[in-house]
């Protein structure tokens, strides 16, 4: 029988946002939808449609999908009246006590309403539950935007990274994490 903490992460609700825990392949299916869907118009004007589609066609397929729900990434949804409007990922890190927030993107229409905010705190008491300590991530260094975001909540830029991703592309990223010990659900930084 899973915990009252575990339940609290795994379905969250306000009046019109509900988020869930993602599994299986109808998910992963709705997942990828709003992945090509979301990056376009995202990423487009910060690494060009040649590299977002390259990437799409990487990791957003639905086996690519669900060989990392085997590898151990939590997948979630975010709805909005009865609608999937964003969704994140909490994947293992590098270090036993760090989970890594892989993923957290929402429809461009639901930006602004304190969506982002509370999809993080699921995800911060997420991985709290499994026992985590930090929470680390990786944004494009030209993604100001995010990294605003990201600072807002209590990251803070560890290190830049640039990846080689194949197909002649690279990820230019900043990694970024957040210590999770003395914070509450539901309290962020400003």
């Amino acid at each position: 029988m899973p915990s009252d903490d575990s339940l609290r992460a795994a379905v969250t609700t306000t009046t019109e946002t509900t988020l869930r825990t993602a599994a299986g392949p109808a998910d992963q299916a709705t997942i990828s939808a709003l992945a090509h869907r979301i990056w376009p118009e995202h990423y487009g004007p910060i690494i060009g449609m040649a590299q977002v589609d390259y990437m799409l066609a990487q990791s957003y397929t639905t086996a690519a999908l669900a060989a990392a729900e085997a590898a151990g990434t939590t997948f979630y949804l975010a709805e909005q009246a009865g609608h999937e409007v964003g969704y994140a990922a909490l994947a293992p890190g590098d270090e036993a006590d760090t989970r890594l927030l892989d993923k957290l993107y929402l429809a461009a229409e639901t930006r602004g309403q304190g969506l982002g905010r509370q999809l993080l705190e699921h995800l911060v008491t997420a991985a709290r539950t499994s026992g985590a300590r930090r929470l680390a991530l990786r944004v494009n260094r030209h993604n100001a935007a995010s990294i605003a975001f990201y600072q807002r909540m209590g990251f803070h830029i560890v290190d830049a990274h640039a990846l080689d991703i194949g197909g002649g592309y690279v990820m230019d990223d900043y990694r970024m994490t957040m210590a999770l010990s003395g914070r509450h659900s539901g309290h962020s930084q400003s």
